[in-house]
């Protein structure tokens, strides 16, 4: 039988819910672990004694990586232009 809720009080994974229905991948944890798990079943359970979030793009891992390696494409670009403006201000001397 399904749980009713007053107005004032959403069901605890109505957010995670939202994100579900409208297309987001699903991960869950049961509560006292650290690992989090991709939703295989559809629709997830939403049960009680777990954790359910919206499963990011990507992981942190994967963000610093990107971020690094732009981070090093900015500071050739950098030298590059303080080689430029080097050259033009030479001329000016």
């Amino acid at each position: 039988m399904a749980e009713r809720y007053e107005a004032d009080h959403h069901h605890p994974h109505r957010d995670v819910i939202i994100a579900w229905a409208n297309g987001a991948t699903i991960q869950v944890r049961e509560e006292g672990y650290t690992d989090w798990i991709t939703c295989k079943t559809r629709p997830p359970l939403w049960k009680e004694g777990y954790e359910y979030r919206v499963k990011a793009e990507k992981t942190n891992e994967e963000i610093v990586a990107e971020m690094r390696k732009e981070l090093s494409q900015l500071r050739t670009q950098v030298r590059k232009c303080e080689v430029r403006l080097d050259s033009i201000m030479f001329k000016f001397i």
